[in-house]
Formats: C-alpha cells, structure tokens, sequence
C-alpha cells in the first residue's frame, strides 16, 4: 500500500488582481497614444482645413483642450475635448453639423486619430500578465 497526500493551493486570486491592474495600466496607455496621434493631426493654421481633413486650430486650443480619463469604477476610457475650454465646437468639425448658425463640413480629427492607432493597441496588451 502507498499513501499519498495532496495539498491544493488555490492563486487564481493573484492572476485576476493582476488582470485587473494590468488592464487599467494598460488602458491608460492606450488613451494616451490615441489623444497623442490626435494631437498630432490638428495642424496650427489660421486657415480653414480642406474638407474631409483633420481640424486646424488657429491658435492650438484644439490641440492643448484634449484630455483622457481612465476610470477604476467601470475601467473604460473617455478620450476628447475639456467643455470647460472649447464647450462643444469640436462637434460640427467631427461629424459636420450646425454650430452658431453656420453650417461646418465634416473634418474629423478624432476618429481618424483612433484609426491610426488601432494597429498598436494590441501591443499594450500583449504579454502584460506574466
């Protein structure tokens, strides 16, 4: 006759609070290269940009008013424009309403910047946990 013992350590535990830690890190990084490449695509010019082109700031309010949050509550990301310094005149640039009485045409900065980062995204990700 053998005898034998089994002792079962349970640490599932530690992978999902480092789950949990990694996904809000890497969330973070992410809205961060997205509002860069945004940033990176408004163009300083007292001229309008041609229609279908990202949005030019004449004096690069565009560009110092967006900002990212990340939340610990619901761990999402809401990348854009502050109110509080451009109310909601990015809007008719992005998808081409009124604003003030006067019609804008469709220059979209955010969606595009959005685009041009989803080939890198995957990258914060990969490899995070272990």
């Amino acid at each position: 006759m053998f005898g034998a013992s089994v002792h079962f350590v349970d640490y599932f535990y530690r992978v999902t609070n480092a789950e949990k830690v990694a996904e809000f890190r890497n969330l973070g990084h992410a809205s961060a290269t997205i509002r860069r490449d945004v940033i990176t695509s408004i163009k300083v010019d007292p001229e309008p940009s041609p229609v279908g082109t990202p949005v030019h700031s004449r004096a690069g309010l565009f560009k110092s008013s967006l900002f990212y949050d990340v939340s610990h509550l619901n761990v999402d990301a809401v990348i854009g424009l502050a109110y509080s310094r451009v109310a909601i005149s990015g809007e008719p640039h992005e998808k081409g309403t009124f604003y003030k009485g006067y019609k804008y045409r469709k220059r979209p900065f955010m969606l595009p910047g959005l685009m041009k980062s989803l080939p890198r995204l995957s990258a914060y990700w990969e490899g995070s946990i272990g």
